[in-house]
């Protein structure tokens, strides 16, 4: 078996998905349809990477630009003071103050 390119697995699969589906719907076992593909000379991938590719589906491996939202909320973003920014991330976290768990001085007297 000679060495294909690099992603050359992911074609054939997209090549044969149609049929895969057909297979796998008609009660074909995933190993069947591996080995049903390879029969009839469709695939030449191995069994791990064939499921590898069925589990995760098939992935562009560029990635996809950003929306819209997110670059214009970026654009319209003023400058604030470090602690400013950490009490509003607390709050949409819905975290305590930072320094809540320093005792109060009412507390620290209940301990005495």
């Amino acid at each position: 078996m000679s060495k294909k390119r690099l992603g050359f697995a992911r074609i054939e699969f997209i090549a044969c998905k149609q049929e895969i589906e057909n297979l796998l719907t008609a009660g074909y076992t995933i190993i069947g349809v591996h080995e049903e593909l390879t029969k009839q000379n469709k695939i030449t991938m191995g069994y791990a990477r064939f499921t590898q590719l069925l589990r995760n589906g098939v992935k562009r491996s560029k990635s996809t630009p950003p929306k819209e939202k997110e670059i214009s909320t970026e654009k319209n973003v003023t400058k604030q003071h470090p602690q400013e920014v950490q009490k509003q991330q607390a709050k949409v976290l819905g975290v305590a103050e930072t320094n809540s768990f320093k005792k109060s001085s009412s507390e620290k007297k209940d301990l005495i």
